[in-house]
């Protein structure tokens, strides 16, 4: 009887994410009392929303790790491409950590596309997605120890405008840290302060795990791959690409004039 409840679960899963909205949370809530993870028999991709089960899943080491906070986009892809050259257990993260927000407009208008972000993933090397809520993540009987010497490199550029984002940031990759356990720790270059500081962090607090960083992807005309850039408007997404198309001169011409 189990095992049909689960099958007939599969199909109406399935159904569910071929729409264009989709609130996978609940849905996933619903299956707990028939199985304590998805199995996705068709994209071989395991779905995990509770922490303890993604702990208790039994699987070989090394994990490659990439987290995000979903909007996926094929920067996201290719950093899951990435992972799975370390490894065949590639574990995906989305979760929007309101952490490392200091505007909570920016929070509520943060992009939010899980139904489309699963059918991305499932077309991917990703073995195992973690959709997490906030009491997964921050539980009261948890303590996460992100304090170290930041050595300055939270305080310039996007650490002057936005106070407080980067220690949000680093406090969600250590406890994502501390959940999926990874070997791999795979990051895109594009956001380069963060991940300058988020190796800061595991060298610091001695963190078994390697830092991977993928290289930026870029639209056609340069500009890079972002699930903020899908919100400008045609005026600002025109100007945007001049920062890329200056940094490509100058690394052109940087042997002429020096």
């Amino acid at each position: 009887m189990k095992m049909i409840l689960h099958a007939l679960f599969q199909l109406v899963f399935l159904l569910k994410i071929a729409t264009v909205e989709i609130n996978i949370i609940n849905l996933l809530k619903r299956v707990r009392p028939f199985s304590l993870l998805i199995v996705l028999y068709f994209s071989f991709m395991y779905i995990f929303t509770r922490s303890e089960d993604l702990e208790d899943f039994p699987h070989k080491d090394p994990v490659a790790f990439v987290p995000t906070m979903g909007a996926l986009h094929p920067g996201h892809l290719s950093l899951i491409e990435l992972a799975s050259n370390y490894s065949n257990n590639v574990v995906c993260s989305i979760f929007v950590n309101p952490d490392q927000f200091n505007d909570p407009k920016d929070l509520k208008s943060y992009p939010r596309q899980t139904g489309s972000d699963i059918r991305m993933l499932m077309d991917s090397n990703c073995e195992m997605l973690f959709i997490p809520d906030i009491n997964q993540v921050y539980p009261d009987d948890v303590s996460i120890d992100s304090q170290f010497d930041r050595k300055g490199l939270d305080l310039p550029m996007e650490g002057r405008f936005r106070p407080g984002h980067f220690d949000g940031m680093l406090r969600v990759v250590r406890r994502l840290i501390d959940i999926v356990k990874p070997q791999f720790l795979v990051m895109g270059q594009k956001d380069y302060q963060q991940f300058m500081l988020v190796q800061n962090m595991i060298d610091s607090l001695e963190l078994k795990v390697k830092l991977v960083v993928g290289s930026i992807a870029r639209e056609e005309d340069g500009l890079a791959l972002s699930s903020r850039n899908k919100k400008l408007d045609a005026e600002v997404r025109g100007k945007a690409v001049c920062l890329f198309e200056s940094l490509t001169w100058m690394k052109d011409h940087y042997t002429k004039y020096s």
